[in-house]
């Protein structure tokens, strides 16, 4: 963890300290909060791409015809 130093206007602090209160959260973990909300981190990563299946094509060995598969069904 590291440690920095905000330079807040006093009407910002004000809000900012009388949220913590209300909430009952420290400034500091809101402040967090805020940057990881602003900039997307802390969210669930997007599912990976579904993988693509390449085509096949089957040959049919022996005597069997198409028209004869086709007759059957």
């Amino acid at each position: 963890m590291y440690r920095t130093t905000l330079v807040l206007d006093d009407e910002l602090h004000r809000q900012l300290k009388r949220t913590a209160v209300d909430r009952r959260r420290p400034m500091r973990v809101l402040v967090a909060d805020a940057i990881r909300a602003y900039y997307g981190f802390g969210l669930k990563p997007k599912p990976s791409p579904t993988p693509k299946f390449g085509v096949y094509r089957f040959k049919v060995k022996g005597n069997l015809s198409r028209k004869d598969i086709y007759g059957w069904l």
